[in-house]
């Protein structure tokens, strides 16, 4: 089934989120749900079935407690829809810890977080340009690569919340990207990748508004059309959004 076409994945907001807390991680677990050390499920609501449990880790300076989320694991037992479950539970997360699933929503938070910034830069008196333009930003404004004010040089463009938000959905500088709960370089998949074929059956399967939608999330993550071309965190994105389950 396809979701809006403004779908945020999970990629795009852990990008924001280091933004944010640089140092930030995350683990996955496989555990009962009465075994969760934090909420545990009651046996009479499923406790003693398995689930993939999410927790997200701030640094100790961030002043931030760890969020956790959790989501059926399945009784498959296949390492690719592992991940897929992996990357789901990693969203819920990180929706629970302020980062929503829609680009608008998104941008409407980055949005609020530079008019906060430029009210107190303007308190302070360190602010210089127009309120909400995006064209002048105080030091605690959102963005890869935010400077102190007056580190720029003087031929530099000004970086806007749109730019920000654009940023937070590349890759890492160094073509890193999420994948398999790690940290690792984006690669090709293979032509014979399961995965591939599971996009392809599920793409045959859209409505035609569907596929527009589909073709306007690739656009959106810079996938190619072709699943066979795309990395390994594209492969994960475009499964999460082609069966989004209730993230």
């Amino acid at each position: 089934m396809g979701i809006s076409e403004s779908y945020a994945s999970p990629g795009l907001r852990w990008g924001l989120l280091l933004e944010d807390h640089p140092g930030a991680t995350y683990e996955f677990l496989l555990m009962k749900g009465k075994d969760f050390p934090i909420n545990p499920i009651p046996d009479v609501f499923g406790g003693e079935k398995s689930f993939c449990h999410c927790t997200i880790m701030f640094p100790s300076n961030s002043g931030k407690s760890s969020v956790t989320a959790f989501k059926p694991s399945g009784e498959s037992g296949d390492p690719d829809t592992w991940n897929v479950i992996c990357t789901k539970t990693l969203g819920r997360a990180l929706k629970k810890a302020g980062y929503p699933d829609d680009l608008k929503d998104l941008k409407a938070l980055l949005l609020w977080r530079q008019r906060d910034a430029e009210i107190a830069a303007i308190g302070a008196g360190t602010f210089h340009g127009e309120v909400g333009s995006g064209q002048a930003k105080p030091v605690a404004a959102i963005g890869r690569g935010s400077a102190p004010a007056g580190s720029r040089d003087s031929g530099d463009e000004p970086r806007s919340i749109e730019a920000a938000l654009d940023d937070a959905a590349q890759s890492d500088p160094d073509g890193q990207s999420i994948d398999d709960g790690i940290i690792t370089d984006a690669e090709i998949v293979a032509t014979d990748d399961d995965r591939v074929d599971t996009i392809r059956e599920l793409v045959d399967g859209l409505t035609d508004k569907e596929y527009g939608n589909y073709e306007g999330f690739l656009e959106t993550i810079g996938a190619p059309k072709d699943p066979a071309d795309m990395t390994a965190s594209q492969v994960d994105d475009v499964l999460a959004w082609l069966d989004p389950g209730d993230d």
